[in-house]
């Protein structure tokens, strides 16, 4: 490769790689912000993901409709039926608690 070419390469490296990281920037303060939202105050700004046998708890606006859905009446281990465990907000996250 002669000088000519050799100067004109480098600065389109420099260029991608400076572009490159002020996306990687901007893509890691996104995920910062995301950490600051918050799904809840109280334990009642949580309800269950799913209409049956739910496994993990959401926020009241993400609530599924259920309407005309019917579930088994079995109790499954490890889900929220019949009492084993409730959503509750846990540092401002809805989660579960299993009994």
């Amino acid at each position: 490769m002669n000088k000519r070419g050799f100067f004109p390469a480098i600065v389109a490296v420099f260029v991608i790689l400076v572009i490159g990281s002020m996306f990687m920037e901007i893509k890691i303060e996104n995920d910062d912000k995301n950490d600051d939202v918050k799904e809840c105050v109280i334990n009642e700004d949580c309800v269950p993901e799913t209409c049956c046998h739910a496994t993990s708890c959401v926020p009241k606006e993400k609530q599924p409709n259920c309407e005309g859905i019917y579930c088994s009446q079995d109790c499954e281990l490890g889900t929220l039926d019949c009492g084993q465990g409730s959503c509750e907000c846990i540092e401002n996250k809805c989660g579960v608690k299993l009994e």
